[in-house]
């Protein structure tokens, strides 16, 4: 077959796909093959004919979650002489639709780039903003047999790399992957370059990252689990986004009042013989078995096809799990040292009441509609929301509902973290973050999209303790737990990942954007502090030292804590662990002085992640950041002073969420800065700290310190 520059197979052009091929529903491109979805970006593949006729022959998809409107990660069992075409869809992005850029809904701009495996290379590029090394475009549909790679090498059948170092970022490439079982698996990852055509700021000028798992020529049967009605399953991840490992996979599943099926397919046409926990082997064209083919708790599931025993498969299945946050405790991240209790009198209390009422009611606080326009609709969206609703179903009650909702806050709450940004794919993380991205809604700059992930972690940690549905119909189910957790681990595993230095920009990931998004990190770690999967790693808060090879790095075996928190491992680089949290290491001197740009240690940017991580360390671990606490001494006696543009200090800054019991040791003999500050003024700098000043902020903090209310003053005042 005739190939092109990029050695692809020219067959139909990709552009030219017959519309008669898509359907939209719920602003989502379907393909006529009503499994097939293509959701969270706005870039389709379809397969085959592309009418889903050859579906089961041709190709058949493993999807990993019941609902795919909230997610549609799967892999894709696939002969390598498959068609592959790429379109775009009503759902294709230009920009960033939150600051009013919008978006091409079904129009056909931009040119579709894709990468084939080449996990650990950095490097090449999504768009034009650097003029070489680009991603190759999208010009016909690529089949396995005649695709190659940037290097050279045919794909199809090819495992390991190119031999070149690891270290060696720019030229390491990663081929495809074999997993236990003998099957070969290969990652086609997809964005869309705008370049050409938008004229917005070139931050923006690329999007639509998505990743797709493919086994190709497979030697085993594919294993498709399908729900109806109130059924539910959740298989965990195969593979972790720019990690080269393949991992064994479990499904959990409950069937409710509905149903749970598990079909067994060989694309080749053979027999397919499975058998359950050992039982007796048995054969079928294409089996299909139910809910009731199982126990409850955990099973193991075997299976192989006609003359293939020697790649039996094993998948692990878990029917009607318990809740896995149920070894851990959950409900009091927000004030574990004072109770709730005390915390919810304080915020009926002025000034924080005004602040927690305007959180409460606000249209645009507490992110409502969003939540609902956003919700199962199959967008993008790293919206956040769910804290604020969950704050207020825990302060009014689990069962009460905003005016004139018919949801309550908790249902708000619960539909804002199952549409997580997580449930995107953070493509383009492995690139610094300052150029175009093709998931720049995950990869923004850290002070601001690490809101989403406090916001998540802490509304997970209400909801998994008093929004269960064994306590509230519509609640968190054991299935959405799992899924749940797994999408926060993801975030810390990720950051824990980049600590590797994984695109050579040092200074850059020792910058602010950064070390925000690891303390990130460190608010999921300490809210699932027992966690530990062989795909997103161990988060050691617990004090479980459990590891696994690449989880994140090839050859350090670190929980997440070991690595960002604890100096004593070694840090031995790239493509192991390189830098640490930051906050001391990198952000603050011993003396307090901050080494960025003075400005932007206030809230709403590093400020508020700084404050955030201060008190969640303190609470839960009786950790104190040393350099910092010297910053905040010195913020509030308006000497602070940083190293970047040094003459626009000193400064002082109010650092609200540190008054309160935690931080009263390091404040006494001062004068609070604006303790006695008009009570709207204060409510309005307690509702500008978020849902954590209305929390943290106690008006009565003189009586930690003894120092007496200086008069009122002007809290933006400088010295």
């Amino acid at each position: 077959m005739k190939t092109d520059n990029h050695g692809l197979g020219s067959l139909l052009g990709c552009i030219a796909l017959s519309v008669s091929f898509l359907a939209v529903s719920n602003g989502t491109a379907w393909a006529a093959d009503d499994e097939l979805s293509n959701i969270k970006s706005g870039i389709s593949l379809t397969f085959g004919v592309g009418d889903g006729s050859d579906r089961g022959s041709a190709y058949a998809e493993e999807y990993f979650y019941h609902d795919k409107m909230i997610v549609d990660r799967k892999v894709v069992y696939i002969r390598d002489t498959t068609p592959i075409r790429m379109t775009h869809n009503a759902l294709n992005r230009a920009g960033d639709i939150r600051d009013g850029i919008g978006t091409v809904a079904g129009a056909d701009q931009g040119v579709i780039r894709y990468r084939v495996d080449g996990d650990l290379l950095v490097g090449r590029y999504w768009n034009n903003f650097k003029g070489t090394n680009l991603w190759p475009a999208c010009t016909a549909p690529i089949r396995f047999d005649s695709m190659t790679y940037v290097t050279g090498a045919t794909v199809d059948g090819r495992t390991g790399n190119n031999g070149v170092p690891i270290t060696n970022r720019l030229g390491h490439y990663e081929y495809g992957l074999p997993d236990s079982f003998g099957d070969e698996w290969h990652t086609i990852t997809v964005a869309d370059d705008d370049g050409a055509w938008l004229t917005i700021n070139a931050d923006w000028r690329v999007g639509d990252g998505k990743c797709f798992l493919f086994v190709v020529n497979p030697k085993t049967p594919c294993l498709t689990v399908r729900a109806t009605g109130k059924g539910q399953f959740y298989t965990t991840p195969p593979k972790a986004y720019f990690i080269p490992k393949i991992q064994n996979q479990t499904t959990y599943f409950s069937a409710g009042t509905g149903t749970v099926t598990f079909e067994l397919r060989d694309i080749n046409g053979n027999n397919v013989h499975y058998r359950i926990n050992g039982g007796s082997w048995v054969e079928a064209p294409n089996p299909i078995l139910n809910q009731g083919s199982f126990a409850d708790g955990t099973n193991t599931l075997e299976y192989y096809y006609t003359g293939n025993q020697a790649h039996t498969k094993v998948r692990t299945v878990v029917k009607n799990p318990t809740y896995p946050s149920a070894v851990e405790a959950h409900g009091d991240l927000l004030w574990k040292d004072e109770g709730f209790v005390r915390a919810a009198k304080r915020i009926h209390t002025s000034p924080n009441k005004e602040a927690y009422v305007a959180w409460r009611d606000s249209a645009f606080l507490n992110n409502r509609q969003p939540i609902t326009a956003d919700y199962r609709s199959g967008k993008r969206t790293g919206t956040v929301g769910a804290l604020p609703n969950a704050l207020a179903a825990a302060i009014e009650g689990w069962a009460s509902r905003p005016a004139g909702s018919s949801l309550s806050y908790a249902d708000y709450a619960k539909m804002a973290i199952m549409n997580y940004g997580r449930t995107m794919d953070s493509v383009g993380m492995e690139e610094p973050w300052y150029g175009p991205n093709p998931s720049r809604e995950m990869n923004l700059r850290g002070y601001y999209d690490v809101d989403q992930h406090f916001d998540a972690i802490f509304a997970y940690d209400l909801l998994v303790a008093h929004f269960r549905a064994d306590q509230q119909s519509g609640g968190v189910t054991p299935i959405e737990d799992y899924f749940v957790r797994d999408l926060l681990a993801s975030y810390a595993f990720e950051q824990v990942q980049i600590a590797s230095n994984i695109h050579g920009s040092l200074e850059t990931l020792k910058g602010m954007w950064d070390t925000a998004r690891r303390l990130g990190a460190l608010a999921v770690m300490i809210g699932l502090p027992s966690y530990s999967t062989p795909y997103f790693g161990t988060s050691g808060w617990d004090g479980t030292t459990t590891t696994y090879p690449w989880a994140p790095f090839p050859d350090d075996r670190y929980t997440w804590k070991q690595a960002l928190l604890d100096g004593k491992v070694p840090a031995n680089g790239f493509p192991n662990l390189e830098l640490r949290l930051g906050v001391e290491e990198y952000e603050f001197t011993p003396d307090g002085t901050f080494t960025g740009r003075i400005g932007y240690y206030d809230t709403p940017l590093m400020g508020h992640p700084f404050m955030i991580a201060a008190n969640l360390a303190a609470m839960h671990g009786n950790l104190r950041f040393p350099g910092y606490d010297q910053s905040v001494i010195r913020a509030m006696k308006g000497t602070l002073s940083a190293v970047i543009y040094p003459e626009e200090g000193p400064q002082r800054f109010p650092n609200l969420l540190d008054y309160n019991s935690r931080s009263a040791a390091l404040l006494t003999g001062l004068t609070p800065h604006y303790l006695q500050a008009t009570p709207a003024a204060l409510a309005t700098e307690i509702q500008r700290c978020g849902v954590y000043g209305v929390v943290w902020y106690d008006n009565d903090f003189a009586k930690y310190t003894g120092v007496k209310p200086p008069p009122p003053v002007n809290f933006q005042k400088k010295p």
